[in-house]
Order: C-alpha cells, then structure tokens, then sequence
C-alpha cells in the first residue's frame, strides 16, 4: 500500500520518508577479485548508502548480469568520476 501524505493541523501536508533501495554494482576484476567480474548490492536510505555483506562473481560480464535482468531493473552506465573497475549499476 503506498504511503500517503501527512497533513499537520494547520492542513500542510508533510511527504513521507522514500522506503529503502537496493542498487546494484558490478565490477571489472576489482582488486578483491582480479580474476572475475562482481556484482555488490548497497542499501540506500534516505541520503546514506551502506554496503550489503553479499556479492556474486563470475567469470563474465553476461554470467552476472544474468542474475539481475529477470528483477526488470534499470541499468545505469559507467559514469564520469566513478572507479575505473565499475562497468555499471542497476537500480
């Protein structure tokens, strides 16, 4: 159910915290694992992004992403200023 504004008692309406997101990283051999592709999930949360304990690896870009497509998430290239080693994110 979605959450609906709330309204003080002089009628102005206050916009509910957003709920929690999950991004999606992946990674080009990062240093922890120079021998594969990785893909780390952070939560965010309001303005703060924490790192989740999980990761999937694999041997190819096509072998992680495959664990993402079927979730109809949106891929979001490598950006500007990001780690060299990020090939893209999906939120």
């Amino acid at each position: 159910m979605a959450q609906q504004p709330v309204s003080d008692d002089k009628g102005a309406a206050e916009i509910p915290a957003a709920p929690k997101m999950v991004m999606w990283t992946i990674y080009d051999h990062p240093k922890d694992f120079p021998e594969l592709f990785v893909v780390r999930p952070f939560i965010i949360d309001g303005g703060n992004v924490r790192p989740m304990t999980l990761c999937i690896t694999g041997e190819t870009l096509e072998e992680v992403r495959r664990y993402l497509i079927p979730y109809q998430l949106t891929c979001i290239p490598r950006q500007e200023g990001d780690d060299p080693c990020i090939v893209e994110t999906w939120f």
